[in-house]
């Protein structure tokens, strides 16, 4: 027999799963203070309050012992403030950090940031310059400007091969266009070339070929036919197109 399934059972491991959860995100906050005290020691303490704010047994008592209306909320909006000025110092002080390594090398920043650019990984020179974002220098500056300028290039050039490629692609699904999906003769020429037979019911298409020559499509087509004695020949004719398909004269082969 299956066991039931009571609603207060179902409540209960709710309340578990989310109790755990709780001591988990707790924890971990607890292990970042720790981290930033190393960096910065407010910051540190700051989310240290947000971490032990946030431990079960005291955020449980703590708006029991505060005695006040609404105590539950304010004590949720004051460990959010700890939360984001504990983060907010840690950024500042990163950023003091940053500042430091790039006066300490800056040649080896400038380096790696124009390799970056040069190799187009514009991405990667962008974390870069946000890192050093409080940094007043003026070669970092003209990097940032040269960045710029290559990814304008870079955006130029891609737009110009998709333009190019969709030129390419058109012309050709229209140069396709003029020949046969069934047999793959050019319907055109084919039928230049029967209205000229001694017996066009005798026309047998052998391949018709093509050369894109930019100003127009050379188009040769090979057949065998009857002639004015009845013996079946070979032949070729080409002839010049538009890219639209439209006639423009016979060519010699």
């Amino acid at each position: 027999m299956l066991p039931i399934w009571k609603h207060s059972d179902k409540n209960n491991t709710m309340k578990t799963l989310k109790l755990i959860a709780i001591w988990l995100i707790a924890i971990c906050v607890l292990l970042m203070a720790l981290g930033a005290s190393a960096e910065t020691i407010p910051g540190g303490i700051f989310l240290g309050l947000t971490g032990l704010i946030l431990l079960p047994p005291i955020g449980t008592r703590l708006p029991k012992l505060l005695k006040f209306k609404k105590a539950k909320t304010a004590l949720v909006i004051a460990n959010t403030a700890f939360c984001f000025i504990g983060l907010y110092l840690l950024h500042l002080e990163q950023l003091e950090a940053n500042k430091e390594f790039f006066a300490q090398n800056k040649q080896y920043v400038l380096s790696q940031i124009n390799d970056y650019i040069d190799q187009e990984e514009f991405e990667s020179a962008s974390v870069e310059f946000v890192k050093y974002s409080e940094v007043d220098d003026p070669d970092l500056e003209l990097l940032k400007k040269r960045m710029e300028r290559e990814k304008r290039d870079v955006q130029i050039r891609n737009e110009a091969l998709a333009d190019k490629q969709n030129y390419e692609d058109d012309r050709l699904e229209k140069i396709k266009n003029q020949f046969s999906s069934w047999n793959g003769e050019h319907t055109k020429l084919v039928d230049i070339i029967k209205s000229d037979l001694h017996d066009p019911s005798s026309f047998e298409h052998v391949e018709s070929l093509y050369l894109d020559l930019h100003d127009y499509v050379l188009v040769e087509v090979t057949y065998r036919a009857n002639n004015m004695y009845g013996a079946k020949v070979k032949e070729s004719i080409a002839a010049r197109f538009t890219i639209d398909g439209d006639f423009i004269r016979l060519d010699t082969l």
